[in-house]
């Protein structure tokens, strides 16, 4: 079978790529399970698309799974690294009850893309989830320091994207010179992971004192 992680759909922003993604793939009046302190481009996208917003607490795989037996299959929308209070995704838990519970799994991966994994490919890269993941979404604004996202899917789902996300056909795309800069920086973050283990490192410092 192909592998999920065939292709990257190049947005001009993380939240171009977040919006236009869920509101291609959501269906009016199913579920989207969201998580409490998702990106607000998850939420902004599950707004738009007219599709049932359930929220879930946050963090809680728990609770997910509680839901999506109430309500049935949908859409499952979390970070893998919070920006709101630096919470980490426990990703297995979620990738196996949306396997279970017949849902598919977003993953903005924002906080984590050039940080950790290999060749900073995030935190489902590090924990060998990625190609159980239909989509995962990042910015290159975060750990790249650059311009524009990226929507992480199969390459039919990748073909799909670009005929049918409303950012991706009705905006501008990324200027040439910009994904230079986005090649260049990630070209650093391949060369030296410790770079990431060390933003981490200062992260953890910066909530303990």
């Amino acid at each position: 079978t192909a592998m999920v992680s065939e292709e990257a759909v190049l947005t001009s922003t993380g939240w171009t790529a977040n919006v236009g993604l869920i509101d291609s793939i959501a269906v009016r009046n199913k579920p989207i399970y969201i998580d409490q302190k998702a990106h607000a481009s998850l939420w902004d996208g599950a707004r738009m698309s007219g599709a049932k917003i359930i929220p879930c607490r946050h963090n809680q795989s728990s609770d997910l799974q509680r839901k999506i037996e109430k309500f049935g299959p949908g859409i499952v929308c979390i970070d893998s690294f919070y920006s709101a209070n630096g919470a980490v995704a426990d990703l297995a838990a979620y990738v196996d009850i949306c396997e279970k519970g017949n849902c598919v799994l977003v993953v903005d991966e924002a906080h984590s893309f050039a940080i950790l994994g290999k060749n900073g490919g995030g935190l489902a890269v590090e924990l060998g989830l990625a190609e159980r993941i239909p989509f995962r979404t990042v910015s290159f604004s975060k750990g790249l320091g650059g311009f524009g996202g990226a929507i992480v899917c199969s390459r039919e789902l990748a073909w799909w994207l670009t005929h049918r996300s409303h950012p991706i056909i009705f905006s501008s795309s990324v200027m040439p010179s910009e994904s230079a800069a986005n090649c260049a920086a990630l070209k650093v973050v391949m060369r030296h992971p410790e770079l990431g283990k060390a933003c981490l490192e200062r992260a953890q410092e910066l909530r303990d004192i």
